[in-house]
């Protein structure tokens, strides 16, 4: 049986701590990779972090546009259809960098709302298009066919299928640009299933898709997908630390790179 543990070993940058205690807040070390292009990315969400969190302090925007400040006004130099198609974007040279974050610990109470915490998180954050400099969600929504000379199963079956090789897809995407692996789990909502159950039929014994852990969660939006790549605590993504003994867990984001562990698109 696949515990709520189990999962966020998938989810995310995953540590679990029981010979060890904690302070009510740590400093969070862990490695990036970073490419040339990535300095240039930083100076910029630096710059227009600052200027925002000015905007917000004078009153001249609302404070909930701080949630969105990662997401940088979308770059039209990116082509899109060579980053997603044949990966031909020049990335220059890659580097690992050692980073730290500061995070305040929160109460433990049991992995089972850690991971709902963890959902709630992912779910907020994905509303918009995926972010590779704003990607436009369009380049990755799956729109279904219908073949007018074939039955409606038969249609099903044919649309799960381009389902599938979009995960697939999704997943290659966080291998290139997350620079650590491909995707780990498939975050699937509930009516992504209601609409393709053929999905299902393509689960292996261990109910896995591609070598990813298949979870059918009600706690993202019905029509989506999120395809998760679980890590190490030292690397980048959504980073869990959990003490268990001392009833707490550390869990943040890291600053600009967190989404590339991560790739989401919706179903039409």
């Amino acid at each position: 049986m696949t515990t709520f543990k189990d999962k966020l070993k998938l989810i995310t940058s995953f540590r679990e701590e029981l010979d060890k205690t904690s302070l009510p807040k740590a400093q969070i070390v862990y490695i990036e990779m970073i490419s040339e292009e990535d300095e240039v990315y930083m100076r910029e969400l630096k710059s227009r972090n600052r200027d925002l969190a000015i905007d917000i302090l004078l009153d001249d925007k609302d404070e909930s546009e701080w949630e969105n400040r990662h997401i940088l006004p979308e770059r039209k130099d990116i082509d899109v259809s060579s980053q997603y198609n044949n990966g031909s974007q020049y990335m220059g040279v890659v580097a690992p960098k050692i980073m730290s974050m500061n995070v305040t610990g929160k109460q433990f109470i049991s992995y089972e709302d850690v991971y709902s915490q963890v959902i709630d998180f992912l779910e907020k954050q994905t509303q918009n298009g995926k972010t590779l400099y704003n990607l436009p969600s369009s380049a990755l929504t799956f729109i279904s066919t219908n073949d007018p000379n074939k039955t409606n199963l038969e249609n099903e079956e044919v649309n799960s299928r381009r389902l599938i090789t979009k995960i697939m897809m999704a997943s290659n995407i966080i291998a290139q640009y997350g620079r650590i692996g491909p995707g780990k789990c498939v975050l699937v909502g509930t009516n992504v299933i209601n609409k393709y159950p053929s999905l299902i039929n393509n689960l292996d014994e261990n109910g896995m898709i591609g070598g990813m852990l298949f979870i059918v969660e009600p706690g993202i939006d019905p029509d989506k997908i999120i395809v998760c790549r679980g890590n190490n605590a030292d690397q980048s993504g959504v980073i869990l630390m959990t003490f268990p003994n001392d009833m707490r867990f550390f869990l943040k984001e890291t600053d600009f790179s967190w989404h590339r562990q991560y790739c989401w698109f919706s179903i039409k």
